[in-house]
């Protein structure tokens, strides 16, 4: 990936917490009463294997739990049926973009955006609800590669989603490319928050670029939104989970309307 600092911030090593350790601390957190965790890793399905053996652990502790995810991590119906018995209740995936020309350019050329939908259903089928990571601002991104953004966001009833400009920061390969192309305009890294346009786009200008985020935000948590991708749809054999999906969606648009991101 050419614009994310994970590699750079840990050298391109990846550091694992012990699997006996993992289950130690669930179990002490589920004595206080808890019965949801997030596994805030990056990406804790790069090691396939570690992986695997992860979820195996966490399978007979009879916990929800959340995680990153990438594409790659379930490949078929049976890896979404293990996760889901496991207590998977949600993959926030960096699906980064709609563009296939967009995720070459950045270094991402094993997605598929034409498999996209295809594990959207997938996770759907049992019960996995989906966060899609998005970012705008590749140099193929125009508003009319946004417009299609929002409609297959819409369409594939993606429960929640995060959008991100695109920030090339310091260390990475995006941020050397545009200081070579003098196309970084702003170095304060207080304006590093992944709102404001940092640098020139290539489609359109900074500005625009902002707007077409916040644009992005409102249109994928409006009112209509919600209620096609939350309540238009099969029944869930989960209704409390999309109960509280929706009061989710509900939080994030007022957010949203308030002028702040949702997270």
């Amino acid at each position: 990936c050419r614009f994310c600092l994970t590699a750079q911030l840990s050298n391109r090593k990846q550091r694992q917490k012990p699997l006996e350790d993992v289950v130690r601390d669930i179990r002490a957190i589920q004595a206080l009463g808890v019965d949801r965790v997030i596994f805030m890793d990056d990406n804790p399905t790069v090691d396939r294997d570690y992986f695997r053996r992860l979820v195996a652990a966490v399978t007979p502790l009879g916990i929800g739990w959340m995680a990153n995810a990438t594409v790659q991590a379930v490949p078929d119906d049976e890896a979404a049926a293990t996760l889901a018995a496991a207590g998977c209740e949600m993959l926030a995936v960096g699906f980064e973009s709609v563009n296939q020309e967009s995720l070459d350019a950045a270094g991402k050329s094993c997605f598929d955006v034409k498999g996209y939908s295809k594990f959207i259903r997938r996770l759907h089928d049992h019960c996995i609800h989906v966060t899609a990571m998005m970012v705008v601002g590749f140099d193929h991104d125009t508003p009319e590669i946004l417009d299609r953004m929002l409609a297959f966001l819409v369409e594939n009833k993606v429960e929640t989603a995060i959008f991100h400009v695109l920030t090339p920061i310091a260390g990475t390969p995006l941020h050397d490319e545009m200081q070579a192309q003098g196309r970084m305009l702003d170095l304060d890294l207080s304006h590093y928050s992944a709102e404001e346009a940092v640098f020139r786009p290539a489609q359109m200008t900074p500005k625009e670029l902002e707007q077409q985020f916040w644009r992005l935000y409102r249109g994928f948590y409006s009112l209509g939104s919600i209620v096609r991708r939350q309540v238009l749809r099969r029944p869930d054999r989960h209704p409390l989970r999309r109960l509280g999906s929706i009061a989710v969606n509900l939080f994030m648009r007022h957010q949203v309307r308030s002028g702040a991101t949702p997270v």
